[in-house]
């Protein structure tokens, strides 16, 4: 019982108002602007971890050229790669609550960078 009326609340407002002749916009808009605002943290979310994570895609094909072909000039080209996500990762700025993600990337490089580099002394 209790649940219907929380559920018909918005309609009985609307009837209020409009028994006293106001505008039903005055009920929908900030109705609108609620709902509007509930979705743009996913949105928000998605824009900064979209910054951090599109960058594990060249450092998996930097994995994946190390481990298919680890030739001397292969490997030459992974460090000019690795060397230039490490230039965009200085240019990216996130919020504290998302800097977790940016290090863990960061640590990922740094992992990559070392695998080069023992691949080199090996090979």
């Amino acid at each position: 019982m209790l649940s219907n009326a929380i559920y018909l609340q918005p309609f009985i407002r609307a009837a209020a108002y409009k028994r006293h002749n106001q505008s039903l916009a005055s009920v929908v808009l900030p109705r609108g602007a609620t709902d509007l605002r509930l979705d743009l943290p996913p949105a928000y979310r998605w824009r900064i971890r979209k910054g951090i994570y599109g960058h594990y895609r060249y450092l998996f094909e930097v994995e994946t050229t190390l481990l298919e072909n680890p030739s001397e000039s292969m490997l030459d080209q992974c460090s000019v790669q690795i060397e230039e996500i490490e230039r965009e990762l200085s240019e990216v700025h996130v919020p504290l609550s998302y800097a977790d993600q940016l290090y863990h990337l960061r640590m990922h490089l740094r992992f990559v960078k070392q695998r080069v580099d023992l691949a080199r002394r090996e090979g």
